[in-house]
């Protein structure tokens, strides 16, 4: 249970495995709190494999960028530590910046996740790139090189969603999901019929180039779930 300022509080017994969501404002939507919630890419994974899921993400932060208000993804680590999941998904790398920092960072949580957690399972999800986001395509890609390299230090899989590629804890290619997650160059407020971007981005009555949509959150649950299928099918 989390207070309202994202702090966990209380844990609750459970019969599930859990499931532990971190990341930016894409995840944090899924605490049970939006009017998303029902959408979530979080809830319709859980659903589908039979997770209790816990979503410790908070908007406008990174692995090691906090804002004024909310502590980064490293500074926050301990709310993981204390639920001990079974499977940890972290979506990582959106609102950091691609430099020496976010490669500390990253080391030093999975560092302390595989101390600490050595039996739950980590998948890092990359960062994608709809329309109209400050950064460029290239800088987005920057940054998953340094995430993808520290995950295969430390044996953790990555799904590169800017490519598609998706690569098993050892750094090996293990699958090719056809197409990035984001396609295109329109927007719910702007479609064009071209790619997945316009059915992807802005939320309902906010004109918003960013965030997900009750589509958008379908298609971004149904791509990891192939690929954590692919990841899981690859370790057989």
């Amino acid at each position: 249970i989390r207070d309202k300022t994202c702090s966990v509080v209380k844990l609750i017994k459970r019969k599930a495995p859990l499931a532990v969501f971190e990341g930016s404002s894409i995840t944090e939507s899924c605490n049970g709190v939006s009017d998303f919630n029902a959408y979530s890419y979080a809830r319709i994974l859980s659903d589908i494999y039979g997770f209790d899921y816990l979503c410790l993400a908070q908007g406008g932060t990174g692995i090691s960028v906090p804002t004024e208000i909310r502590p980064s993804m490293y500074q926050r680590i301990e709310g993981v530590l204390k639920a001990e999941p079974d499977v940890l998904f972290i979506e990582a790398g959106i609102n950091d910046k691609p430099d020496e920092n976010l490669k500390e960072c990253t080391e030093k949580y999975l560092n302390e996740i595989r101390q600490n957690l050595p039996n739950t399972f980590v998948i890092m999800l990359g960062t994608y790139h709809p329309k109209y986001m400050p950064e460029s395509l290239e800088e987005r890609c920057e940054k998953d090189v340094i995430t993808s390299s520290v995950c295969k230090k430390f044996g953790v899989p990555f799904v590169e969603f800017t490519t598609g590629n998706i690569y098993g804890g050892d750094g090996r290619l293990i699958e090719k999901m056809g197409m990035p997650l984001v396609t295109g160059s329109g927007t719910a407020f702007e479609p064009d019929g071209s790619g997945t971007s316009d059915r992807y981005t802005g939320k309902a009555n906010v004109k918003d180039h960013c965030h997900c949509n009750p589509t958008a959150y379908r298609m971004f649950a149904e791509y990891i779930r192939s690929a954590f299928n692919a990841i899981l099918n690859s370790m057989q």
